[in-house]
């Protein structure tokens, strides 16, 4: 019998499952997702969406693009990187950190010190 798994761009994009974005990306990490917009917070933020399709490839997220377009010519995509995503609150608590931290060259070792690296 053939392979009853379906990849995403072989689904109807209307009855794949709507869900929050990050979950979505959450995901796929290391891998580039396409995902048709459903839903926008009260800014105007991006928030829920269908997965169209997921790959290493951006070439094919691209073409799963165009195909979801010619389906529906008025749909709103987001395509990212996936992978979890931190919070701007959680991103700038992690800046000052690091900015507390000893500054480290990651080029220049102390086992391997070169004239580049005595600047």
């Amino acid at each position: 019998m053939a392979n009853q798994q379906r990849k995403a761009s072989d689904m109807s994009y209307d009855t794949a499952p709507e869900r929050p974005i990050d979950e979505i990306v959450a995901c796929y990490t290391g891998e580039w997702v396409v995902i048709k917009v459903t839903g926008v917070d009260e800014a105007g933020a991006i928030n829920r969406g269908q997965l169209v399709e997921h790959s290493p490839s951006r070439t094919k997220i691209t073409r799963a693009a165009k195909r979801l377009h010619k389906h529906d010519p008025q749909a709103r995509t987001y395509v990212d990187r996936g992978g979890t995503r931190m919070s701007a609150k959680e991103f700038w608590r992690y800046i000052e950190t690091a900015i507390d931290r000893e500054y480290v060259n990651a080029r220049c070792s102390p086992t391997s010190w070169s004239a580049s690296c005595r600047g």
